[in-house]
């Protein structure tokens, strides 16, 4: 079997959570993944992705190790800062993204849809 090159590991990372995004439509516990992915950020998706546990194990034996370029990661990061409403959660550090427009300027606090528990703050 030809050994696959990082970015090849990166394209099948993203296809796998590609497929979980569309199969796990629109719930809130998925809009940090979905907010990254479908914004270009794809480093920083394909570093959730591979955080959450949630990827195919089966990918995980063919992709892993897979190297993701840090610098490049955070200037995806910082970028997403400067365009995202960012909210942590109190109780399981939990950061969600969403859109500026989602819940408006308003909205501080929203209900953790990780945790179920905890209280999530926005960020300034």
């Amino acid at each position: 079997m030809k050994k696959l090159t990082n970015q090849q590991k990166i394209d099948f990372i993203l296809e796998d959570l590609e497929g979980w995004l569309i199969q796990s439509g629109d719930g809130d516990g998925n809009s940090s993944l979905r907010y990254a992915f479908e914004n270009g950020y794809h480093l920083h998706a394909a570093s959730l992705w591979i955080d959450s546990g949630a990827m195919d194990e089966d990918l995980q034996k063919k992709v892993l190790p897979v190297k993701i370029n840090h610098k490049k990661e955070m200037k995806e990061v910082d970028h997403l800062l400067e365009n995202a409403d960012i909210y942590v959660c109190t109780e399981c550090n939990h950061h969600q993204f969403f859109e500026k427009s989602v819940y408006g300027d308003s909205v501080n606090e929203i209900d953790c849809p990780c945790c179920f528990e905890g209280t999530a703050i926005r960020e300034d």
